[in-house]
Formats: C-alpha cells, sequence, structure tokens
C-alpha cells in the first residue's frame, strides 16, 4: 500500500480525532513515517466494534498526558490491548483558578 492510499484520519466507533501524522516534515527535515505516530482523544471510549482495527495498526505504546483526576474520571486505554501505558503528566493550566 502506498503513502498516498493512507486516510490521515481514522475512523473508529467513538473515539476523538484519531488520526495519523505520517507524511508531515519534522523539525530536522525527516519525514515522519506513516501508521507510527498517531495523536488521539478518548482511547477510553474504544469498543469491542474497533478492537480488530485498532489492533491492526500495531500500536505498543500509549502516551496519556493527562492528569491522575481525568484518568480516574474517564478511563485509560484498555489494559486487553496489551500495550505499554506511559501517563507523562505535562504542566497544565487550571482555568477554574485564572483570574478573568
Amino acid at each position: 500500500m502506498s503513502a498516498d492510499s493512507y486516510p490521515r484520519n481514522l475512523g473508529f466507533s467513538a473515539t476523538y480525532n484519531f488520526r495519523d501524522v505520517g507524511g508531515y516534515t519534522g523539525l530536522d527535515g525527516r519525514t515522519v513515517r506513516w501508521r507510527r505516530l498517531f495523536p488521539a482523544d478518548a482511547l477510553h471510549r474504544l469498543g469491542d466494534d474497533d478492537d480488530f482495527a485498532f489492533a491492526a495498526l500495531g500500536v505498543r505504546t500509549v502516551i496519556d498526558l493527562r492528569r491522575g483526576f481525568e484518568i480516574e474520571r474517564y478511563g485509560r486505554v484498555a489494559e486487553r490491548y496489551g500495550i505499554d501505558y506511559r501517563n507523562l503528566v505535562l504542566e497544565h493550566v487550571d482555568w477554574e483558578k485564572v483570574d478573568h
């Protein structure tokens, strides 16, 4: 399959904005390989209907940038996928505490 035939957006039943960043040029001038890096939202929503398509992508690691309370509230990617799961919290602005 040629890189041109890969879709950029990957539709799953209930995830948001699951896409392939393959084909883009990085700061160092190299091109990101297709089917290697997938930014996404709501991986906890992957359903049984998504299992085959998600497994076919060969995802090995999920890096979750959310804070602990967000993971507790919404969940994480299911353990049944056997993926190396990492929760790397970035510094977040707590918009509820910012003066308006």
